[in-house]
């Protein structure tokens, strides 16, 4: 019944988040969600004082919503974690709904098996990050636009419209995935409309969009970048060289793009499914035309992140369902079924308390870190890289100097340095990252105050 298919979804993502608890990962990690965090203390400051927050290189969204849940008592830190929380299963419940608006099917089963027990999209939800709010954002586009194009209703393009935004100033990636949507549903209302009307409405929306790129310097910035930057050669490439120095990685691009599909941390019955996928009909075609725009640019980067694939997930899930119930029925008739399932749901805990131990490992080396740092610093300016920005999410506000933001020529008496020269000697070599610290060993005396675990330690100039 409709209970015990809710359940499949629900139980799973609070039984993972109730581990979170247990071992006590407040969901920062890395240096975006701690940028993420403070920059929706300051909003919040605004709010109450009037005081302008800061400027904010990325889309505001998930950071204002969690500022404004944060009115309800809760803090702001929790906040975050409930926004993403509570977008993780609204994702799955939208998913669920566009499966049966789709194949009039129940989706749970596969939703259960494909996404709410694979570590690679669940976690996201238990991280402060605005990938899981964006990836709810998308697919409640989704639904908006299906429905739109079924029904041609004025409410349905209109929610088509107010997702999108949301999505947008959730993520500035994740316009490839709305070009489909958006578009199609202004054309497929414009058809119905006269040729006044169709000329005032595109003037009217080349003319917004002309303002809203105006004022969203960062958007046009980054898109230059991006666009710059993208290149068919990218997709063959196991090395590049970006802002975030030389990154060598495992594969090229033309296959991590295809993780949703295959990578055990995203769908663990990938390689089983293959044979089934005769089985995709137009609807799936829909949905992997969509995600397929989004795909193709993150292979023309420079750069390859999993968290990327996070808003294509369960787009790519939903058009995959016919040939999942191509598979299962395959199974079921050998009566392999029940192997199917109870098999991938241990090897995704399996593979999922292998792939949080590093999540985990990174977060407890920056409260290690922040101890550090705490026992030691006064008000002394502190000198770093790559964990400064979680200094205060946990109350360290001394002036720091970033080697990544400046050149720095000379270098204050008495300050504290927090630097991990074997980690970043190889990835930062010929970036100011290396070549501050290169400068500041030739020009300065370093006293090791302390090595901490993974050779990070803390100096301080004589």
């Amino acid at each position: 019944d409709k209970r015990s298919t809710w359940l499949l979804l629900l139980v799973p993502v609070l039984v993972l988040f109730g581990g979170t608890l247990l071992i006590d990962f407040n969901g920062l990690y890395g240096q975006d969600s701690h940028t993420y965090l403070s920059f929706a203390k300051e909003l919040k400051a605004e709010w109450i004082t009037g005081n302008k927050a800061a400027s904010f290189f990325w889309p505001k969204g998930y950071s204002a919503s969690g500022a404004a849940l944060s009115f309800t008592g809760l803090s702001v830190l929790w906040s975050l974690r409930i926004v993403s929380l509570l977008s993780l299963i609204g994702s799955l419940f939208i998913a669920r709904s566009i499966i049966r608006f789709m194949w009039n099917k129940d989706g749970s089963l596969f939703l259960m098996l494909a996404a709410a027990t694979q570590i690679y999209f669940v976690r996201a939800g238990f991280l402060v990050m605005s990938d899981m709010l964006t990836a709810f954002l998308i697919l409640a586009l989704i639904y908006a636009y299906l429905r739109f194009v079924k029904e041609s209703s004025l409410r349905w393009l209109l929610a088509v419209f107010c997702f999108a935004a949301l999505a947008f100033f959730s993520r500035y990636a994740c316009v490839p995935l709305l070009l489909i949507p958006v578009g199609h549903s202004v054309i497929h209302w414009l058809k119905r409309q006269t040729t006044i009307v169709r000329i005032c409405v595109l003037v009217t929306l080349s003319g917004l969009a002309t303002v809203f790129i105006y004022w969203n310097n960062n958007l046009l910035i980054e898109s230059v970048y991006r666009l710059g930057n993208w290149s068919l050669g990218h997709f063959f490439a196991m090395e590049f060289l970006n802002r975030d120095g030389i990154a060598n990685n495992t594969v090229p691009n033309a296959m991590y793009i295809f993780g949703n599909f295959l990578h055990v941390g995203f769908l663990s019955i990938g390689m089983l499914l293959l044979p089934f996928y005769r089985s995709l009909d137009k609807n799936s075609f829909r949905l992997l035309l969509i995600a397929g725009i989004y795909l193709l640019f993150l292979g023309g980067l420079t750069e390859q992140n999993y968290r990327f694939l996070l808003v294509t997930h369960l787009v790519i899930v939903i058009a995959l369902f016919p040939v999942f119930e191509a598979c299962l029925l395959w199974m079921k008739k050998r009566r392999l079924s029940l192997l199917l399932i109870i098999g991938t749901v241990l090897f995704n805990c399996a593979f999922g308390v292998y792939s949080f131990r590093k999540t985990l490992a990174a977060h407890r080396l920056e409260k290690e870190v922040v101890i550090a740092v705490k026992a030691t610093a006064k008000h002394e300016t502190i000198y770093s890289f790559y964990v400064d920005q979680s200094f205060p999410s946990y109350g360290i506000h001394n002036r720091v100097r970033n080697f990544f933001m400046a050149d720095y020529d000379t270098f204050e008496k008495g300050a504290l340095v927090v630097f991990n020269e074997s980690q970043f000697k190889d990835q930062w070599k010929n970036h100011r990252v290396m070549r501050n610290w290169n400068r500041l060993k030739a020009q300065c005396d370093l006293d090791t105050v302390q090595r901490l675990t993974d050779n990070w330690y803390i100096y301080r100039i004589r």
